[in-house]
């Protein structure tokens, strides 16, 4: 059983290999206190539009599905003017619960871990009304430093830029 499971997630890191890619980039806002993840060109146009700056490449993920990956949905919430990513059922709901509504597949990312790959986290700032995906160690020290509580994981992703 095991050893299936392996050659599956090999079959798919492939598959990403040789798949289009994007390069999934982080964006803060200091005038909404938002941080944005956008691989896509209307994501990151949007982002620009808003007067985000970017802060890091994040991660390389899928632009369209293969096996073992699951959407990385966006979600904007007017309120509290916050972009919120989610990969999971329970961010899904999450989501659509605190009346955010969805926008666009960013992308996709793995729903398990495997060679090379590094959790994405999800992270929450109640004083900020602000849903952060952090890939990058900076990016988790500086979501705990900056009182943001962990959620869950959202899914796997390659660190850093698309070769």
């Amino acid at each position: 059983m095991l050893k299936k499971a392996t050659i599956a997630l090999i079959a798919s890191l492939i598959s990403v290999a040789s798949a289009e890619a994007g390069t999934l980039d982080l964006y803060y806002s200091d005038a909404r206190a938002d941080n944005f993840s956008a691989v896509t060109r209307a994501g990151k146009q949007s982002a620009a539009d808003a007067g985000y700056r970017i802060v890091n490449d994040q991660a390389c993920i899928a632009d369209f599905q293969v096996a073992g990956t699951v959407p990385l949905k966006l979600y904007w919430s007017a309120g509290r003017q916050d972009n919120f990513t989610a990969a999971t059922p329970e961010g899904e709901q999450a989501a659509l619960a605190a009346g955010y509504v969805y926008i666009r597949n960013e992308g996709y990312i793995f729903a398990n871990g495997g060679p090379g790959l590094v959790p994405m986290n999800l992270y929450w700032n109640a004083a900020r009304g602000d849903n952060f995906s952090a890939v990058l160690p900076q990016e988790n020290n500086s979501a705990m430093a900056a009182g943001y509580q962990f959620v869950r994981v959202q899914g796997y992703v390659f660190q850093g830029p698309c070769p």
